[in-house]
């Protein structure tokens, strides 16, 4: 004979346990949607700031602006990738600083606010060598007699080779280390404006100036 009150027990027991899981799942659910809630991605509301155009050259300051500019300060500022030296996120939370050193740089900011909400921002910036002239203003030449105009390339290896474009008839590129330009006898007067173009035989990392010659006949 069958004991009705125990299988009615058993009943509201597996009943009650059934209940207790379903409360348990929602709770749970619940949780996780509060979680993603306080960790919302808010890229959208950072600020890139103005890239000069052409990109950044070694030696030179440069203020991108503020990174984070939603939420509420104070803000929990860092890192990751590979940023130019020199450079990095000041107490302003800005992007700024001096570049030490050419090449291409892809890095990410990411930012936490005061209320727990985060956000990131890529980066690529290209970092261009520097010159420094060696004359001042328009080297004058002199058709049929050797001349030379030439700058020095920093904010790389220290190995380089050098192109030139609209170099003046009867005169070749000079590359001397650091130092490049262009160099011979030039046949025909006149004004040039020669771009000097600088490679790092190491990094790829490029740069170019402008040299304005006056060929005298």
């Amino acid at each position: 004979m069958v004991d009705r009150r125990y299988t009615q027990t058993s009943q509201s027991s597996r009943g009650g346990r059934a209940a207790s899981l379903v409360i348990v799942a929602l709770l749970l659910t619940l949780l996780i949607a509060a979680s993603s809630a306080g960790a919302t991605t808010l890229k959208e509301k950072f600020t890139r700031g103005s890239l000069p155009k052409g990109g950044l050259t070694v030696g030179n300051y440069y203020d991108l602006g503020p990174v984070a500019t939603w939420g509420t300060a104070p803000y929990v500022l860092w890192t990751s990738g590979s940023m130019p030296a020199g450079m990095g996120v000041n107490e302003a939370g800005e992007l700024a600083g001096v570049p030490a050193e050419a090449g291409t740089y892809r890095f990410t900011i990411h930012a936490r606010d005061n209320a727990g909400q985060v956000g990131s921002l890529r980066y690529t910036l290209k970092v261009a060598l520097a010159f420094r002239p060696l004359s001042i203003g328009t080297p004058v030449l002199y058709a049929g007699a050797w001349g030379a105009a030439s700058e020095v390339v920093s904010g790389g290896s220290g190995w380089y080779s050098f192109s030139a474009k609209k170099v003046p008839p009867g005169m070749t590129v000079l590359t001397n280390g650091a130092e490049g330009g262009i160099e011979g006898v030039p046949t025909k007067a006149g004004s040039y404006t020669v771009t000097l173009v600088a490679t790092d035989d190491v990094t790829g990392a490029k740069g170019d100036v402008r040299i304005r010659i006056r060929v005298s006949g």
